[in-house]
């Protein structure tokens, strides 16, 4: 797995970052709360451009934009978003695709002919979304996986622990928890579907970096950080 720098830029509407690999059509907010709302920071940064909003439930559903009138699935819970990068150009050109976090990854998966973004904590790894994903693409992947809670602060009891299926990466803090690697969990699962499969992440831990709300860290439970995919050109 690489790792890729992610860069983080201050302007007059908050703070935002991006991955410094320029093929990558997306951005992360850090930091969003009700006082910023979605499209209201959408449309500053993507003028013209208004935001998709998945209802997530830390499940496995993903939703499928096939077209205009698929636009009535968001309002089921899914957390994951897959999309045929013709049919956006044909039909989405003037949305993004959101997804929003506080400690979880926020995944982007694409190719030439598929873009996913999928919301994965400790659940989402037990259920299998990142392999429901990957089912909607016929070729290899390049997976960037946005700043979350690194392996040395992502604690997890031993119910979590049993759940885990045999890709997770996780090490014993003491008798009665075990540190959690979020991002190699992914990867591995990732990888385990083609070996051609390249997955990057960003190194930084929105437990310790206090520009990211982090739910662990005890921010409030509508305070998210909202990763952006703004095209897929």
């Amino acid at each position: 797995m690489g790792v890729v720098a992610f860069d983080i830029k201050h302007d007059s509407n908050g703070i935002f970052g991006c991955f410094s690999e320029p093929s990558i059509p997306a951005h992360i907010f850090c930091g969003v709360s009700p006082s910023q709302p979605v499209n209201h920071l959408v449309g500053h940064r993507f003028p013209k451009k208004s935001a998709l909003v998945l209802n997530q439930s830390h499940g496995a559903n993903l939703i499928e934009l096939s077209g205009p009138n698929t636009l009535k699935d968001l309002a089921q819970p899914a957390d994951g978003l897959i999309v045929d990068r013709v049919i956006w150009k044909r039909d989405f050109e003037d949305r993004v695709l959101t997804i929003r976090v506080a400690d979880c990854m926020a995944i982007l998966i694409f190719n030439t002919q598929m873009i996913a973004m999928i919301h994965v904590g400790w659940r989402g790894l037990v259920n299998g979304i990142i392999g429901g994903a990957l089912r909607y693409f016929n070729s290899p992947v390049r997976a960037f996986i946005f700043p979350h809670a690194s392996a040395q602060q992502y604690e997890i009891g031993p119910e979590v622990q049993e759940q885990l299926p045999d890709t997770a990466v996780y090490t014993v803090a003491h008798h009665t928890k075990f540190l959690l690697n979020l991002g190699h969990s992914a990867a591995n699962q990732i990888t385990a579907k083609n070996s051609k499969n390249q997955v990057f992440q960003s190194k930084i831990c929105t437990m310790l970096d206090q520009r990211f709300y982090s739910h662990r860290r005890g921010c409030q439970a509508n305070q998210r950080n909202l990763l952006v995919v703004s095209d897929c050109s």
